[in-house]
């Protein structure tokens, strides 16, 4: 009784066949059938044309948020600066040797960012080098002193 036909993607073209199809059905159901087709012919059409013509959507951002958004950034910002600040402060305390006598702590952490250090200031013309014998020995003497707290 029913069958399902594959109808032409051309509009005039399906109509047709809808019109073959149906030729010995009531007039009442092959109306109903054109109207159908003609139905999700359109919404087809309309959901391709959205598709073509979307935009972004704007969307306002509250001012509270905004200045709380802002606000945070700005402390985050200062922390960066400070914990910078207090780095480069203990490196140029590390190189200058302030806490050579007072801890024992393994350099190799700190020996990067030293040379590191120095190549900067190297490229300014205040580059000291330190021999790899050296830095050895210091090495072996900071990983074998204990410390007393009182």
């Amino acid at each position: 009784m029913w069958q399902l036909v594959r109808l032409n993607e051309n509009y005039d073209e399906a109509f047709h066949q809808v019109s073959k199809a149906l030729e010995y059905w009531p007039k009442f159901l092959v109306h109903k059938n054109k109207q159908r087709l003609t139905k999700i012919t359109q919404y087809l059409i309309r959901g391709r044309n959205l598709a073509k013509n979307t935009k972004g959507k704007i969307v306002s951002i509250p001012k509270k948020e905004k200045k709380k958004e802002e606000r945070s950034e700005g402390k985050a910002q200062m922390a960066a600066r400070i914990d910078s600040s207090i780095e480069q402060e203990l490196l140029k305390r590390l190189k200058s040797g302030l806490y050579d006598d007072i801890y024992s702590f393994s350099s190799s952490k700190y020996e990067g960012e030293i040379i590191e250090q120095e190549q900067i200031q190297g490229k300014e013309g205040h580059l000291q080098h330190r021999s790899a014998s050296k830095q050895k020995k210091i090495k072996e003497e900071r990983e074998h002193v204990e410390l007393e707290y009182e």
